[in-house]
């Protein structure tokens, strides 16, 4: 970063900050998502107290510059712009609405593990944020905000439906019928909504897919293949389009091979938030035996993503059960560390046979990088238009990853 300015200025330190900043993003190339200095580092850098430093973020907020976000610094959410530069004319705005951990993990370049929403937020700022002919908008969310709250999804779509951008891009870990609800009357103001229909289904607007219906009759087909006949598929929300798109791919693959749902049923589970990895083990243990797993009533399990093979696979050897297959879903067996503390904890060492990267199952590759790429390709073509036209819809294909082992 450049060296901040002496303080033979004459002005305010504040704005000295301000400009210094300014300068700063459009020298060195930041991008929309990136993080600046800690006011800390920035306070020591200009041998002030840490006051000023705070009133030049504050303005760089209110100008529409960063959003500041608790615990974590501060966010580039557009940069500014030259005078006289090409993008200093008026360009159509895409805003992306995220959470706000999303983005702190994206911008750390932490592993990428398919099915979160970090992939996507970093694939589409990532083919935005290199257009000239748009500007692209950063709006973040507390994950943990309640959608009616001050600062929850709601609130800030709102707010951001005030500045008429062109296209708003949802990213948010929300479901339910009330924000598909308020993304159809965004969309009625004249104002382009695209996003992952994954969670919920706004169907006015503009949506890609992943086709996990797809994606679940190839691995069936797979496990029926290798002479399964009695397969228990795990749900983790029965109410969710994108299971409601595997339950359908199961089923249309079980029947046509004349498998009973009997012999082929479909159990919801949803771990409790915030347990031990121990907990969860035990709490897995329980739907196992519930199931009938240990009676030798299945031959292969459906996990819903490869980290539920981890733990399904230590229950099955805590159950004494064998002859079993396992199959994941997400296809991020490789992309995980498996003895990270926040994955499995203790479980990783005391079991590592079970979780040998060589073992890695039978998964489905979601295709998450390429579905950010639909996402912006579909922002990038609103942003260009006159006026919002009929509702464009894409689908992603998915892959089969065949076992490591």
């Amino acid at each position: 970063m450049k060296t901040a300015p002496s303080a033979a200025r004459r002005q305010p330190w504040q704005k000295q900050v301000y400009d210094f900043l300014i300068n700063t993003i459009i020298s060195e190339g930041y991008q929309v998502g990136d993080y600046l200095p800690s006011v800390r580092s920035l306070a020591k850098q200009f041998s002030v107290s840490i006051t000023p430093v705070h009133v030049a973020m504050t303005e760089l907020e209110a100008a529409g510059y960063i959003e500041r976000v608790h615990g974590s610094g501060a966010v580039l959410k557009r940069l500014p712009t030259v005078p006289g530069s090409p993008q200093s004319t008026v360009l159509p705005v895409v805003d992306v609405l995220g959470n706000s951990e999303d983005a702190r993990a994206a911008a750390a370049g932490q592993p990428a593990r398919p099915h979160r929403l970090e992939t996507l937020m970093q694939s589409v700022v990532h083919h935005l944020g290199h257009q000239s002919d748009l500007r692209l908008s950063l709006s973040l969310v507390p994950a943990r905000a309640k959608a009616d709250a001050s600062d929850g999804p709601e609130a800030r779509l709102r707010l951001i439906m005030r500045s008429q951008p062109k296209v708003i891009v949802p990213l948010l870990r929300a479901d339910g019928e009330g924000f598909a609800a308020l993304l159809r009357e965004v969309r009625a103001a004249g104002i382009a909504v695209v996003h992952y229909a994954a969670r919920f289904e706004a169907k006015e607007c503009d949506r890609v897919y992943s086709d996990y219906a797809q994606g679940q009759r190839d691995l069936t087909c797979y496990l029926l293949a290798r002479g399964k006949k009695r397969i228990l598929r795990i749900v983790t929300r029965a109410d969710l389009p994108y299971e409601l798109a595997k339950t359908r791919g199961f089923r249309e693959v079980t029947s046509a091979a004349g498998l009973s749902e009997e012999a082929c049923p479909e159990v919801v589970y949803s771990a409790r938030a915030g347990g031990s990895a121990e907990t969860k083990l035990l709490q897995w243990v329980e739907v196992l035996k519930a199931a009938g797993v240990p009676e030798g009533r299945f031959d292969a399990i459906c996990a819903p993503s490869d980290e539920v093979v981890a733990f399904t696979r230590i229950a099955l050897r805590l159950l004494q059960c064998s002859g079993i297959e396992v199959a994941g879903y997400d296809g991020f067996w490789t992309e995980v560390d498996w003895a990270a503390p926040d994955t499995l904890g203790q479980l990783a060492q005391n079991f590592a046979e079970e979780l040998r990267p060589e073992l890695r199952p039978v998964s489905v590759d979601a295709g998450l990088p390429a579905v950010g790429r639909e996402i912006a390709d579909v922002a990038k073509m609103r942003a260009s238009e006159a006026a919002v036209g009929e509702a464009i819809v894409r689908t992603v294909p998915q892959v089969l990853l065949p076992p490591k082992g």
